[in-house]
């Protein structure tokens, strides 16, 4: 059986021959791939500042190995104690305010080290072609390129759930101590880093892993010792996934509601997920189509490891993609959910488009097991193998490799990058307002979502040039500015011709200032109602229904003091991302006890934009607002949760 199989896969590797040099060996032509992630990983690493989430991580890391462990509420929650470890480790040589560069390398390495992986599992399953091209395929990536320069634990996710995944293949192949081993402490790991891989990744391994075992207790007459080596590793992960287990207990989710779970939800959860790993980033309908060619790549895939008799292999690929997918769509039923959670099933899908593009040849329906007769090696020949096909294989693993240059062009360009990230140059705007702003001025952040606060008071290390307030604040309107009112707007989902022609709109807007997505403008004027009012005018123009243009509504209702139009406001704009609303109110409630008010503070505004119809949110910031000497403001907010009660 080994050797048909060896015999099937073989001619894969003459197709892949006039993609590469014919003095590369497989081993020397991954080294080079993997070279390459790192240099593209590594290159303007510090290019863009810290954006929101990084930010986060960072911030609740430099509260100490002790209180990563302990002391975790609200956001803390979402990421692992590992991940905030290493952030903290990372942290410490330097200010991640000065650089991103180090906090940001654990990500670049794990980017660099996975085609590697990816590479053995390609070999694994289908043959050494198609774990090369599929490793060119990860390392060229822009969606993996994005990962690997983000401090947050998606590329170490993609790394550790792929290392599980090949580990698991060898035990398999050998049966040894030593690859069952490096399985369980690759998974432990995986989970440990991201608790995706136990809600995610877990579930899509776990069917192939019990019929891996069945199989090996069928023949345990011979595959004994295998038997007990893989019990023993299941048994090490189970008992090290509790933890983990009840951490993410701890989570604030709705339970799911399979009524509402519906074909058109689980077909676009798939199709998303699919298609943000794989995105180019051209856009519009070439992008469809990009996308298009590569399913109908990886669909030639499935079918042509069905031919060669790769079900195992098949079987596991397609549950990595399926079951996450799946998952997905059962918790967009009552939660919101991003693809980047299940962000491991891009070699898995790349592998399969490999192999789609390197058994091309199968399509002709037996001409080529007819002509070769692949069953007598005499008949097996490199001129033999060398037929139009192979050329054919080799055109579409160049036009893949070139779709996805394309890519990489696109990301590594200012405009294109917008395509893959949202990154406001928060640090650029804060370096800025460090210049000429004054204690007599007032600062306004403006932006969608609230989070540039949070993120230009990091860069300031807490230490703000001027009063800084968001524009959902119920204090900002009882300040009055002595000199000048910088408005920071990056707002209105992301649109570029709002802010650019934001600036013209209001006579008294003056010198505007461009950074990446965001606009900082003067306001001469000493009171912020004025300019609030012609920001939500302009907003509702051109998107009325638009949440977070009917939440600024409400806040200027609420600065009139006319409380049933504000409640009216907040409760048609509903819940923007509700679980991220409640986390961030939980956040508030947890720094509140700790006795750190200012953050408590942060949390809660921008819960307030995450959740503005939350009756109990309101009512917290009535009681804030009261202890503060905010009197008038505190009725406001009391009155507004009472009409939101009813």
């Amino acid at each position: 059986m080994r050797s048909k199989r060896n015999k099937i896969a073989r001619p894969s590797s003459f197709v892949f021959r006039p993609l590469l040099p014919s003095v590369l060996s497989p081993q020397s032509s991954v080294l080079i791939i993997s070279i390459l992630a790192l240099a593209l990983g590594v290159w303007c690493l510090d290019c863009y500042g810290l954006w929101y989430d990084e930010v986060a991580s960072v911030e609740i890391a430099r509260r100490g190995p002790v209180a990563i462990i302990t002391d975790r509420f609200g956001g803390m929650l979402v990421q692992t104690p590992l991940h905030y470890l290493m952030v903290w480790l990372m942290a410490l040589p330097i200010d991640p305010a000065s650089t991103p560069v180090l906090v940001r390398l654990p990500s670049v390495i794990a980017g660099a080290l996975t085609p590697m992986v990816v590479y053995g599992i390609g070999k694994e399953m289908f043959g050494h072609a198609q774990g090369l091209l599929a490793a060119l395929f990860v390392a060229i990536s822009a969606v993996h390129i994005g990962y690997s320069q983000d401090v947050r634990p998606y590329s170490l996710l993609i790394f550790a759930t792929a290392l599980s995944v090949y580990s698991l293949l060898r035990a398999e192949r050998d049966g040894s101590r030593k690859w069952w081993a490096a399985f369980a402490i690759s998974t432990v790991f995986a989970m440990y880093i991201s608790y995706f891989s136990l809600t995610l990744f877990l579930p899509a391994l776990i069917p192939y892993l019990f019929w891996l075992l069945w199989k090996l207790w069928s023949r345990r007459g011979t595959n004994r010792l295998s038997l007990m080596n893989g019990l023993l590793a299941m048994l090490g992960i189970a008992i090290l996934a509790i933890p983990i287990a009840l951490d993410v207990l701890r989570l604030l989710r709705n339970p799911p509601d399979l009524g509402l779970l519906t074909p058109r939800l689980l077909l676009d959860q798939g199709t998303l997920l699919l298609t943000r790993t794989t995105q180019i980033g051209l856009g519009g309908e070439i992008e469809t189509y990009a996308q298009w060619g590569l399913f109908l790549l990886a669909l030639i895939g499935i079918y042509s490891a069905i031919r060669a008799r790769r079900f195992g292999p098949l079987a596991l690929c397609v549950l990595i993609i399926v079951i996450p997918a799946l998952l997905l769509a059962i918790a967009r039923t009552t939660n919101q959910v991003f693809q980047r959670y299940a962000v491991f099933v891009m070699p898995f899908y790349f592998l399969l488009i490999a192999n789609g593009i390197m058994r091309f040849w199968i399509l002709d329906f037996g001409f080529w097991i007819k002509k070769t007769k692949l069953e007598d090696k005499s008949l097996v020949d490199k001129s033999k193998i060398q037929n139009p096909k192979s050329k054919i294989s080799a055109i579409l693993g160049m036009m893949v490799a070139l779709l996805f240059i394309a890519g990489l062009l696109i990301y590594i360009s200012p405009e294109g990058h917008r395509r893959f990230s949202y990154m406001p140059d928060y640090r650029g705007a804060a370096q800025y307002l460090s210049s000429v702003a004054g204690p007599g001025d007032l600062i306004i952040m403006a932006d969608e979502p609230a989070l540039g606060v949070e993120v230009v008071h990091f860069y300031w290390r807490g230490v703000p040039p001027a009063p800084t307030f968001d524009a959902r604040d119920p204090r900002l309107f009882a300040q009055q500015s002595e000199g000048t009112i910088f408005w920071v707007v990056s707002f209105f989902q992301n649109n570029p011709e709002f802010i650019r022609d934001l600036p013209s709109s209001d006579p008294a807007w003056s010198d505007p200032t461009y950074f990446e997505r965001i606009v900082i403008v003067r306001d001469s004027r000493h009171s912020a109602l004025p300019g609030m009012e012609r920001l939500a005018t302009r907003a509702e123009e051109k998107l009325p229904e638009f949440q977070p243009v009917r939440t600024l509504q409400g806040v200027l209702y609420q600065a009139r003091g006319e409380t049933v139009q504000a409640a009216d406001q907040y409760g048609q704009a509903g819940a923007y991302f509700p679980q991220l609303g409640a986390e961030f109110f939980s956040s508030a409630q947890g720094f509140e006890a700790r006795g750190d008010t200012d953050k408590a503070w942060r949390e809660a505004i921008t819960s307030k934009f995450m959740q503005p119809s939350n009756p109990d949110l309101h009512a917290w910031l009535s009681q804030q607002l009261l202890t503060s000497g905010f009197t008038a403001e505190s009725l406001i907010e009391a009155e507004i949760a009472e009409a939101l009660r009813r």
